[in-house]
């Protein structure tokens, strides 16, 4: 049975957006090493991707890039250019370029935005909490047309606290007048999504949209695992 009110993430769970990162970065790559014959497309494209996720995967450049995510991948850029003795003065260029071709890239989960409306016509109350930077946010949110679905929606940059801080679950559950054996929490991130309101008692499910299962190492156990949202109806 479905519950009365349920939070969901944005990014990669709504929006798939680690999957449009991945193919405008190797357009990205192709492009640069046309015109830089010192680089070759794939070097560029391991790099990128190693250094990117690594500074992504630290707690403190997390915190610090995911508000101000244009500097991020300035610094991610920079930091790659370095490693591979390329001019520093085509980082900002690289950098700047692919938000724009990323943001433009963006695009529904298959099946999402129909999960919602369902979701919507079945009167179950819907919150939506996205950390990150607001402006980019607001973006993918009117982009999309989200706001129609959501009886709230929490950005951290918006209101100063965000994900996995237990306030942000306990706001949206009082907005909603709802208890959390009557709420769902369904996202990508393991911490922010399934440990977290776990404590609160919330019914939390992993989105695994790579279907590639839980990580060896953790000790975070959701209550349920599915590959794309639409699977809840």
């Amino acid at each position: 049975m479905l519950p009365k009110a349920i939070i969901f993430d944005l990014d990669d769970t709504i929006i798939s957006l680690k999957g449009t990162a991945n193919e405008t970065w190797q357009l990205m790559c192709d492009e640069y090493s046309k015109i830089n014959n010192n680089v070759d497309s794939k070097t560029l494209y391991t790099t990128i991707t190693e250094t990117r996720l690594a500074y992504w995967n630290d707690r403190k450049s997390n915190d610090k890039g995911r508000k101000n995510q244009k500097e991020a991948r300035r610094e991610i850029i920079g930091n790659v250019f370095d490693k591979l003795n390329l001019p520093r003065e085509d980082v900002n260029l690289i950098a700047d370029t692919f938000s724009e071709k990323r943001l433009k890239a963006l695009r529904f989960f298959p099946m999402a935005q129909e999960t919602l409306e369902i979701l919507k016509k079945k009167g179950i109350k819907l919150a939506l909490i996205t950390n990150g930077e607001a402006k980019i946010q607001r973006y993918k949110i009117e982009r999309f047309e989200l706001e129609k679905y959501f009886d709230i929606i929490l950005i951290e940059t918006e209101v100063g606290y965000g994900k996995p801080d237990i306030r942000t679950y306990k706001s949206v559950m009082d907005y909603m007048n709802v208890m959390p054996n009557q709420t769902w929490s369904i996202g990508d991130n393991l911490i922010w999504d399934v440990q977290a309101p776990q404590k609160l008692g919330i019914y939390s499910i992993w989105n695994d949209f790579e279907n590639v299962g839980l990580p060896e190492d953790t000790t975070i156990v959701p209550d349920r695992i599915i590959t794309r949202i639409h699977d809840i109806i």
